[in-house]
């Protein structure tokens, strides 16, 4: 089960439906979305940006992870990564910004 943090919702189950909603309209009223299951470290958020919206993504392998980063324009443009994320499949980050270099010091 997928769980989703947002400024009004703390670990939250919701449906792919209702996360979908989110994404599209709730974006707007909710401010960033974090989706995250607690078998792994890994997750994907999205936030309202200057540009659109900002997406990111953090990848843990072993003890290290690398953190991703890219933009869209529309809310829904960021869904296929949030639909992969839910179904436990991989995304491609091969034209995402690798940003872990701004989480270490």
């Amino acid at each position: 089960m997928k769980i989703v943090n947002t400024q009004f919702r703390t670990e939250e189950p919701l449906t792919w439906d209702e996360i979908k909603e989110l994404i599209t309209t709730g974006i707007y009223e909710e401010d960033f979305i974090v989706l995250f299951d607690k078998k792994s470290k890994n997750y994907i958020q999205m936030a309202e940006d200057e540009k659109g919206f900002v997406v990111e993504s953090r990848v843990y392998d072993g003890g290290n992870f690398t953190h991703y980063r890219t933009f869209v324009e529309e809310s829904e443009a960021a869904i296929p990564f949030f639909e992969k994320y839910f179904n436990d499949e991989s995304i491609d980050f091969s034209a995402w910004e690798n940003v872990t270099d701004e989480f270490l010091s």
